[in-house]
């Protein structure tokens, strides 16, 4: 029987240690947290004008100063960077959620559980909130205040002293700087106190009565919480702010994994959280929590004498509760299932529960279970969402930043060439940009969401190519807001389900007014030719000079020029792999051809080289006429250049593709598009960016052999803060 207790002990501790380490992987991860940039930002302009800012230094759309919310936490990012590094942040943060999963532990541990079954609680916790964890953001401050302030006001059923009550209030106070859930704070102590009245009926007198005394404890403490709250610089206004956020964020489309509800009725959808894994995990939760509510009621009705160490404190069951509700309001919150399973934790050793024993072979076999959480989350947990930047290579590994996920190329250009003004650029973008160019150059959005409300939604307009009623051109919409720049990037790749389309790069090609100023693989940069930047064309122009690099303002950047006149600077910036002329030489001998051929042609399309790409597609076509990659380009291209050519020869191309492709291939799309274009239908260009000229797995081995952005250090403190 010992034998077997250990033996399942060992395969416990394995499992869920094999687990937590992939979420500790996932967190330590190159900084893959897009709004952490805009957080540093903000910091540095923190650090030079204080709490309260004159404008926003990142935003050109914003109507005022963003909300102080986390500004000493921005304050304190931007800081720990100065002294310690990307490197120093990245430790940091491991260390912050090892203290998370640490405290959780304990909690399991205190309650009751043994240390097994503190493990796999622990574990549940971390699967549950690894979407969470991963990000480097102040949110994770929320999460481990949450659980200190439970752990100082509310756990175990204990009537709190002043002096915790004390350190309860410099914690929120803390908090109320440093993340706007500080609203949690307060949330749980009203919630503690509700579910002190309305266990009352049911308790014996004897209980009662150091109920009573406690609820009064807590309700001085809630007075002296809320006090210590308005300790920021927005005083009473941080719940107005908080609440109006929270509002804001739910309202807007792009903002889909934050504030998204839990839908437990419905499956999960790909690419969005919870994970299937997150999903089930959550429904055992709550039916878990159905039975604990349960046998608490059936314990208090029953009025037996049950030792108060083995009793279930209604603070916990109220907090629960809300926490339950809390995860199905917003996915964000998963990680308050901890007290959810806390309760059941706190109800399996009320005694009537405890008198059900288990055989050791189904305590084996019950030990064996969480083997199967490994494969789960590398599958259908958080980890395909979580783990972009890890390759399974040290050396990819060991970067501060991954710069190939932004158009860097583009960014470190316009930081040296020095260049100002307004700049559109997706979404995702914004906060790395605000960090690296601002304030000389400012985007249109970012995660603060501090734009106005027009602004945004008539960003969701243009990052698919429309107009607006007022403004129905494209261009026409992009003067309206005063745009100087305009970064679109991205690959013509099938996007991820549920998300929205991230290939800008082709936006502006051939549009009068803007001269298109770089162009590499990944991204294309252009410039409004207006009185306003002849001084901007100007250090572009000087920057090229001074670089070797040809570039006439008349023709614009010129990709096939740019590699045959600079083709160390041109591999460099990302244009064209390293092998990129020996292509070239394959591509006209004939036991290579096809490969090269087809390289050759994806190449030039993604420089927007589409002349030189339907030469090579044609090419590949006359010696392989059924090349699915190559009856795909071929279409792809005839569609980009509508309305001239001949939609004849579209509706053929069309049919060679269908009948290749299988049924429910992204194929089929494109060729759903060329037969209603050949019946006489029309082809709005907003309709381009979802359509894919090839899959996402060829898009990224195209880039093999392309060099990546090089990784700059943090920017001067100076540098990065104040107003143009």
């Amino acid at each position: 029987m010992k034998a077997g207790r250990t033996l399942s002990a060992l395969i416990l501790y394995a499992s869920l240690g094999a687990c937590c380490g992939l979420v500790l992987i996932a967190v330590g991860q190159p900084i893959f947290t897009d709004d952490l940039w805009w957080h540093l930002g903000l910091g540095a302009a923190y650090a030079e004008q204080g709490a309260w800012l004159d404008g926003d230094p990142l935003l050109f759309t914003a109507a005022g100063a963003p909300r102080p919310s986390s500004w000493l936490a921005d304050l304190g990012l931007f800081t720990g960077l100065q002294v310690v590094g990307f490197t120093g942040l990245r430790v940091f943060h491991v260390a912050w959620v090892v203290a998370i999963l640490g405290l959780v532990w304990s909690f399991a541990r205190r309650a009751g559980g043994s240390p097994e079954v503190a493990s796999a609680l622990t574990t549940a916790v971390a699967l549950l909130s690894t979407y969470r964890f991963f990000q480097l953001r102040p949110h994770l401050f929320s999460i481990l205040a949450a659980l200190l302030l439970y752990r100082i006001l509310l756990e175990g059923g204990k009537t709190p002293s002043g002096r915790r009550i004390l350190a309860a209030a410099a914690l929120v106070a803390l908090w109320a700087n440093l993340h706007a859930a500080f609203l949690l704070g307060p949330l749980f102590v009203t919630v503690a106190l509700l579910s002190l009245f309305c266990a009352a009926p049911l308790r014996a007198p004897e209980v009662r009565r150091a109920d009573l005394i406690r609820a009064k404890r807590l309700g001085v403490a809630l007075v002296v919480l809320f006090l210590a709250s308005c300790l920021n610089p927005s005083g009473v206004g941080a719940y107005r702010d908080a609440l109006v956020g929270g509002g804001l964020m739910t309202s807007q489309v792009a903002v889909i994994d934050e504030w998204r509800p839990t839908a437990l009725w419905s499956l999960p959808l790909a690419n969005l959280p919870p994970s299937p894994l997150s999903w089930g995990l959550l429904w055992l939760v709550a039916l878990a929590t159905l039975w604990a509510v349960g046998a608490t009621l059936r314990s208090w009705r029953a009025g037996a004498a049950v030792p108060s160490r083995l009793e279930v404190d209604p603070v916990l069951l109220g907090l629960a509760l809300i926490s339950m509700a809390l995860v199905v309001v917003a996915v964000r919150f998963m990680w308050l299932a901890v007290f959810p399973m806390l309760l059941v934790l706190s109800a399996s050793r009320l005694p009537f529960v405890r008198s059900l024993s288990l055989s050791t072979p189904i305590r084996v076999c019950l030990a064996g279970v969480p083997l199967l959480l490994v494969p789960a989350f590398l599958h259908y947990g958080a980890w395909p969402m979580v783990s972009n930047a890890i390759s399974g290579r040290w050396e990819d590994y060991r970067v501060a930043y991954p710069t190939g996920k932004y158009a860097t190329h583009a960014a470190w250009l316009m930081a040296d060439s020095g260049l100002e003004g307004n700049l559109f650029a997706r979404y995702v973008d914004g906060g790395f940009l605000g960090y690296w160019l601002a304030p000389s150059i400012r985007t249109a959005t970012n995660g603060t969401l501090n734009a106005s409300p027009d602004a945004f939604q008539d960003f969701l307009l243009l990052r698919e190519r429309r107009g607006s009623k007022a403004h129905p051109e494209f261009s026409a919409l992009l003067d309206a807001w005063g745009f100087d720049l305009f970064l679109g990037s991205g690959l013509p790749v099938k996007g991820r389900a549920n998300r929205p389309p991230s290939y800008t790069t082709p936006h502006l090609e051939g549009v009068p007014g803007w001269i298109p100023v770089f162009r590499n693989l990944r991204s294309a940069l252009y410039l409004r030719d207006n009185p306003r930047n002849a001084e901007n064309l100007r250090r572009i122009q000087d920057y090229y000079a001074a670089q070797g690099v040809p570039f006439q303002a008349e023709r614009g950047f010129e990709p096939a020029r740019v590699i045959r006149e600079a083709p160390e600077w041109a591999e460099r910036q990302g244009m064209v792999p390293s092998n990129y002329f020996a292509l070239l030489a394959r591509a006209s001998a004939h036991s290579t051809r096809r490969a090269a051929l087809g390289r050759l042609a994806d190449l030039h399309l993604l420089l927007g080289r589409y002349a030189d790409s339907r030469a090579a597609n044609a090419a590949l076509l006359a010696s392989f006429p059924r090349d699915p990659d190559a009856l795909r380009r071929g279409l792809w291209l005839r569609v980009q250049a509508l309305p001239a050519g001949d939609v004849d020869e579209l509706a053929r191309l069309a049919a060679r593709l269908a009948a290749v492709s299988p049924a429910g291939h992204p194929d089929r799309e494109l060729v759903a598009v060329a037969r209603r274009v050949h019946g006489g239908g029309s082809l709005p260009r907003h309709v381009l960016p979802w359509l894919a000229a090839m899959p996402a797995a060829r898009g990224r081995a195209l880039l093999a052999g392309v060099a990546y952005p090089e990784l700059r250090p943090p920017r001067p403190f100076r540098a990065t803060s104040g107003l143009p």
